[in-house]
């Protein structure tokens, strides 16, 4: 899909992405991705960020709802769409408010010329407004004036970054791995910018771990190993947080820290044969459950990202 064919967006506020699956054929000429959407939680609205034509893997909201991003990439191989990074022609598309227009940020070209491997893991925005993303185990943040691609940090040459988040100052990032020499060697860590070293490290107890972020304070992170786990930094504490709908444990597949009290959970259930899954706000003192999305709508969840 070209950048002039996306939609025209008014507001970022309350919004969800997430991917909707599609009917699949084996044929390479027949092969449909999934379409990308940005789902209004206040009006229960969708609106289709991509055409099933091509993969775009990814999308995230700025901190400031001002910009939204896309990772894309023309391909129509759908070998690219079962692999953890994406390669081919890659781009980077990003819609500013301010100018009301979609503009290709990054092409495959671009990172080529600053040696950057185009097999990107994932994108974030971080409190700055600036586009990060990861490579093999590397972290770039690129630079809008020089449209350079500075490395912020290596964990490790062997690792992958699966996923991070960075904290308000964006001095701490939590960061989700794995070794690609040795697959039981996966897991969470918190990397410190100023000191270039890893403060804590965490190992899993479940393959469905998942990253979530950190408190507005710092103070404690969340993520899902098995259930939701907030743990706190200072003390390094663990505390596992059970949820009920309606006497029911939900299933959380993806969680983040709205504010220091209430937690954003996406929770996947069993609707006839499929999956799907709604969005509910969980208040962490009061334990008090409340869904904000009621859609039946069968999904496949390649990942969510809410602002």
């Amino acid at each position: 899909m070209l950048s002039k064919e996306f939609p025209i967006l008014e507001n970022l506020s309350n919004k969800l992405i997430y991917s909707e699956a599609q009917d699949n054929n084996d044929k390479n000429e027949n092969y449909k991705y999934d379409k990308l959407v940005l789902y209004d939680l206040s009006k229960g609205e969708r609106i289709y960020l991509s055409d099933g034509n091509s993969l775009t893997k990814e999308g995230i909201i700025s901190n400031d709802l001002n910009k939204i991003t896309l990772l894309s990439a023309i391909n129509n191989d759908p070998i690219l769409q079962k692999i953890q990074g994406v390669g081919a022609d890659l781009f980077f598309y990003e819609y500013s408010l301010e100018i009301k227009q979609w503009i290709c940020l990054i092409e495959k070209e671009d990172l080529n010329k600053n040696n950057v491997s185009t097999r990107i893991n994932h994108i974030n925005y971080n409190n700055n407004g600036n586009i990060l993303f990861s490579t093999y185990g590397k972290i770039f943040q690129y630079d809008f004036i020089d449209k350079k691609m500075i490395e912020l940090f290596v964990i490790n040459n062997n690792y992958h970054i699966d996923n991070f988040n960075c904290n308000y100052n964006n001095k701490l990032f939590l960061i989700q791995y794995s070794n690609e020499n040795d697959w039981n060697d996966t897991g969470i860590m918190i990397y410190s910018l100023e000191k270039d070293s890893v403060l804590v490290k965490i190992s899993p107890k479940s393959l469905g771990t998942e990253i979530g972020n950190f408190s507005p304070n710092n103070k404690n992170i969340c993520y899902l190993d098995s259930a939701i786990t907030i743990f706190n930094i200072e003390n390094n504490i663990y505390k596992n947080v059970t949820v009920k709908n309606n006497d029911k444990i939900i299933k959380p597949i993806k969680c983040k820290f709205l504010n220091e009290k209430e937690l954003i959970i996406i929770a996947s259930y069993k609707h006839q044969i499929q999956d799907a899954f709604d969005v509910f706000k969980y208040n962490l003192l009061t334990k008090e459950l409340l869904q904000i999305t009621n859609d039946r709508k069968y999904k496949d969840y390649l990942f969510c990202n809410y602002n």
